[in-house]
């Protein structure tokens, strides 16, 4: 075996890097290739698990830098959430064999990143990126802090205003733990290929905690604009679908603004609907005939805006519209979710209204571990007196 695994500090040579069961981080440096991967003992990189074939993979040198192919394993090599037979390598990308996971990384002497989209100059506006240099640094911060699992991800409650039964949960976005600092929202912002790959992971993460609560319920994830019109963007959501098969629904959150706004959304709609997802439009804020004039089918759910819902105790025009917006969704036969609900009279209102469904910090917010694992049950708003 000559390639050599090391602990320690960062090194400038393209490397791959694990957390071993041991909980140490493991780094396999790419000096010599090719590169082969699988579970024999004569493989540059032995893996010791039953999943792995004995040769499962190799890493060349390509064209346009290092390049890995998949040597007719049975379970298959995957590159960001998408199965691949061989593909380019780029700096950060995450590599599944089998059932390991390892981050590329092609080195400090590695040129300009191809992922980063918008120009970022020197104490450009993002004040969470000051610098690229610095912008690097958190997103390799972000980027690890995920791959580790050591995003503390959030989910909310979605009550049934009806009954007082929780309806569902809603999955945090990345940048919503503080933990993971600024570089979270610095990849969002930019448009970086970064960006698709936390989310799919966020999301991933959510989904496999979500096997743990044990009645059938509705999970909502969102789509980040970042990653409207990427490639594996139906191929992620499709893997989510196949972890909840049998147990909970996948709902999709759509950012509201980006319907209908290009063809690509409708592809989307429609693998949705082949993999029995259900589709929310998030953050609406228009008038009822908005309702009626998508030009693909109704959502199943639309999720208001935070800022019709809130503090809606005093305006009047507002409850006109939402109880218009109520009435009409309930002929499209729209479920419609009064989102970002801060305070107990705001809940009477919107129940009193129609709506049928809300979310928002009166009910909570909680860790994956302590939402799922908490029985069903009645929900109360959280943090008020009764």
């Amino acid at each position: 075996m000559r390639t050599q695994v090391i602990d320690g500090a960062a090194t400038a040579s393209p490397r791959l890097e694990r957390v071993a069961a041991t909980g140490e981080l493991e780094r396999t440096l790419l000096e010599t290739l090719p590169l082969t991967i699988g579970r024999n003992g004569d493989c540059d990189l032995q893996i010791e698990s039953p999943k792995v074939s004995r040769e499962h993979a190799v890493i060349t040198e390509g064209k346009r830098g290092l390049h890995i192919r998949d040597l007719g394993s049975t379970n298959g090599t995957s590159l960001n959430g998408q199965r691949i037979e061989e593909a380019d390598l780029a700096d950060g990308d995450i590599v599944v064999i089998a059932d390991i996971q390892f981050t590329f990384y092609a080195g400090r002497s590695a040129g300009r990143r191809d992922t980063v989209t918008m120009p970022i100059g020197e104490g450009g506006g993002n004040p969470a990126a000051a610098t690229p240099r610095r912008l690097v640094r958190q997103i390799r911060r972000a980027h690890e802090m995920l791959t580790h699992r050591g995003v503390r991800c959030r989910v909310g409650p979605i009550i049934d205003l009806a009954s007082n039964r929780v309806f569902g949960f809603q999955a945090g976005d990345p940048c919503d733990d503080p933990a993971a600092g600024g570089g979270v929202e610095a990849i969002l912002a930019t448009d970086c290929r970064l960006a698709e790959h936390l989310c799919y992971l966020n999301r991933l993460i959510v989904a496999e905690e979500s096997l743990h609560y044990a009645e059938p319920t509705n999970l909502f994830v969102r789509l980040h604009q970042s990653e409207i019109g990427g490639q594996g963007l139906a191929e992620s959501l499709e893997s989510l679908a196949e972890i909840l098969r049998g147990r909970h629904q996948l709902v999709v959150s759509v950012p509201a603004a980006l319907v209908g706004v290009t063809s690509y959304f409708a592809q989307i709609r429609r693998r949705l609907s082949e993999i029995g997802a259900l589709v929310a439009y998030d953050q609406f804020e228009a008038n009822p005939a908005q309702l009626r004039q998508w030009p693909t089918e109704p959502p199943e759910f639309v999720k208001l805006a935070p800022l019709l819902v809130c503090g809606i105790g005093g305006d009047q025009q507002r409850r006109r519209l939402v109880s218009s917006l109520v009435k009409t969704a309930a002929d499209l036969r729209i479920k419609l979710v009064a989102s970002g609900i801060r305070d107990r009279e705001d809940v009477e209102i919107c129940r009193a209204l129609g709506a049928s469904l809300a979310d928002g910090p009166v009910f909570g917010t909680n860790r994956l571990d302590s939402a799922f694992s908490a029985p069903p049950g009645d929900m109360e708003p959280a943090g008020i007196g009764t």
